[in-house]
């Protein structure tokens, strides 16, 4: 995260996000996969893949991506193809890739939100391990004076004859954070297409350096 200031010189908290460039290593197609889909990897990791990705990579001349998703869709306008023909090796998925568009080998970059107004990123939270109801819930403490015993507890969680137990869902202490979430509707900022990085209004789930999925917000405004 990071700050800028807008044209009338109001101070914006925003988060700094390297988009891509990610490279397509698959497109699955109805009639063999019984879905739509393409699937982009990001990150180069040292080590190989398990063989069966390993094969499937090289049989595109890509390397071995750290991330891999699947996306439901990708405009073949931002897509930048290898080579000047763009014609997909001969392979399987290849016939059905050239029709829509797309191949494996092909990179997409952060040009697919120049016209977006808004983006949803979804992250995994940081882990804060084992936590109170305080740290947890954002529960209120108790007094601190002289003969308090109830400073950081979080008081009675016990029920009556009826029903006897304590329901599902009660607020109390436990494992906090390292979850899947997601930021709605945050503004996009700035795009440098050059280096493929997008600046956003607000904070986004996960650590610095973590990774993150971004989509179109449904609020287009």
């Amino acid at each position: 995260m990071t700050q800028i200031f807008d044209e009338a010189g109001h101070w914006v908290p925003v988060t700094v996000i390297q988009a891509g460039p990610c490279t397509i290593l698959q497109v699955k197609t109805p009639d063999r996969d019984g879905y739509s889909a393409v699937q982009l990897g990001f990150g180069d990791r040292r080590k190989k893949m398990k063989r069966p990705q390993q094969a499937l990579l090289e049989r595109w001349g890509v390397s071995p991506k750290y991330v891999l998703r699947e996306v439901p869709f990708v405009d073949e306008t931002d897509v930048s193809r290898p080579g000047e023909g763009g014609e997909a090796p001969e392979g399987e998925g290849g016939e059905e890739a050239v029709k829509a568009g797309l191949e494996p080998g092909a990179t997409i970059d952060v040009r697919v939100l120049k016209d977006v107004g808004k983006v949803d990123v979804q992250g995994v939270s940081k882990g804060r391990g084992f936590a109170g109801t305080i740290k947890r819930f954002r529960f209120n403490a108790g007094d601190k004076s002289h003969g308090s015993k109830n400073i950081r507890e979080p008081g009675s969680t016990g029920m009556h004859t009826d029903p006897g137990r304590i329901f599902k869902g009660k607020k109390m202490p436990g494992h906090h954070g390292n979850a899947k979430c997601k930021a709605r509707n945050l503004a996009v900022v700035h795009i440098d297409e050059e280096k493929s990085v997008l600046v956003v209004k607000g904070a986004v789930p996960g650590p610095n350096g973590g990774y993150v999925y971004i989509e179109e917000s449904l609020e287009r405004s």
